[in-house]
């Protein structure tokens, strides 16, 4: 790639597409294949995310900056709804359940399971084939479970996932 070409790359890479139900994929986003990308509605995928296969999104899904998804072959990924996945996650998990919570830089390993209502604290690295039961804070390099949440946090982390969704709507992001 020439210089040239990357300019207008990062020219074309500026604004929002509003897709179906409300979502709003950065054009600085790179899908390596849109069509196996499913979205149900009020999804938000920042500038900087990679998503490099076949990915099943539900509601209020909040994708931040350098977000890396990257299911296991031949395997879709399976994000179920109101999740926030801060800057820089690297996800190769089968399957995130509803209301998670994944903080900046952390790691989570191929074909992992993430039951409902879990936080992941930020730069927390966990193995390849791991399955975290329900309500679980997880944290460390290895992550391991360091507490029982909750039921409250089911609660908690829906309102944080549609806020997040809110706060980028209400920022009226350029649409093209």
């Amino acid at each position: 790639m020439t210089d040239g070409d990357q300019q207008s790359a990062d020219e074309s890479s500026d604004g929002y597409i509003k897709y179906g139900a409300n979502n709003y994929i950065s054009r600085g986003a790179e899908l390596a294949d849109p069509n196996q990308i499913q979205l149900k509605g009020k999804t938000v995928v920042l500038k900087g995310v990679k998503i490099e296969g076949a990915v099943r999104m539900g509601r209020y899904c909040m994708l931040q900056e350098d977000v890396v998804l990257a299911p296991p072959e031949g395997v879709p990924l399976i994000l179920r709804g109101h999740l926030v996945l801060e800057q820089g996650c690297e996800i190769k998990a089968a399957a995130l359940g509803s209301h998670v919570f994944i903080g900046a830089g952390a790691k989570i390993g191929e074909r992992c399971i993430l039951k409902d209502n879990i936080w992941v604290a930020p730069n927390s690295v966990l193995g390849d084939d791991t399955v975290i039961p329900p309500f679980s804070r997880v944290e460390g390099a290895p992550a391991k479970v360091t507490a029982e949440l909750a039921p409250a946090v089911a609660t908690e982390l829906a309102e944080l996932a549609q806020d997040a969704y809110q706060a980028f709507v209400d920022s009226k992001p350029k649409v093209k």
